[in-house]
């Protein structure tokens, strides 16, 4: 659901995005927070963005942002929704759960990319023979998405998560790498000056060439994966 200004007493949502409400009880799997007061909140997934005030909780990850939060929902594109966030100085793009994104994207400047969970699938059509995310510019994130390759209908190409630019801050966490034709994740700098680049906590499988690979990077660090290549 999606609430905007308001006073609810109990509010209980698979998922909701929630700006200037007093709520009394909300209970949700996930929910997006803008400027919220609540007095008892139960969630498996809080996202803070702006501020909020909880006098009692029970939240298994709670995250809090100081920048927007950007529902794909409300833009004609995944890319769009992006887009919007990078030219506005950064945020959150929230991708909805349960749903596939076809179509090579861009992740631009200063853009974390948080999807709910793995059932968010990223990919590309059938002959589209080009990589499923690209990663242009410094500060960004992808967290909890899978991403697929669509391997068996690609002939070239097609990378899970490549960049060749000279870039910095870069960090996935809890996502799925799966089914490319290419690397699972490739990134390289172009001049050597690359830094700060984090994999964590991901599954990278069934890829066609290397699952991770880096090359010209400062301050690498690659953590808790599970990576079966080839």
């Amino acid at each position: 659901g999606h609430f905007t200004t308001g006073i609810i007493d109990t509010l209980t949502s698979t998922a909701a995005n929630i700006t200037n409400l007093i709520v009394t009880t909300i209970t949700g799997t996930n929910a997006t927070f803008t400027n919220a007061t609540t007095t008892n909140a139960t969630s498996t997934n809080l996202y803070v963005s702006g501020s909020a005030t909880f006098a009692t909780t029970t939240i298994a990850n709670l995250i809090t942002t100081n920048t927007p939060v950007y529902d794909v929902r409300a833009y004609a594109s995944l890319q769009a929704a992006i887009n919007a966030a990078s030219s506005a100085g950064g945020g959150t793009v929230q991708p909805a759960p349960n749903t596939t994104y076809t179509g090579a994207i861009t992740l631009a400047a200063n853009v974390t990319l948080r999807c709910v969970d793995r059932s968010t699938i990223l990919t590309i059509a059938n002959a589209a023979n080009t990589n499923v995310v690209s990663v242009t510019a410094s500060n960004t994130a992808i967290i909890n998405c899978t991403i697929d390759g669509n391997s068996s209908n690609q002939t070239a190409n097609d990378i899970g998560i490549t960049s060749y630019a000279d870039i910095s801050n870069f960090l996935a966490d809890n996502i799925e790498v799966r089914n490319t034709w290419n690397a699972g994740i490739e990134m390289s700098s172009a001049t050597g000056v690359t830094s700060n680049m984090t994999v964590r906590n991901s599954y990278i499988h069934d890829t066609g060439t290397t699952g991770v690979w880096f090359a010209g990077v400062t301050n690498l660090k690659i953590q808790n994966n599970l990576v079966k290549a080839f």
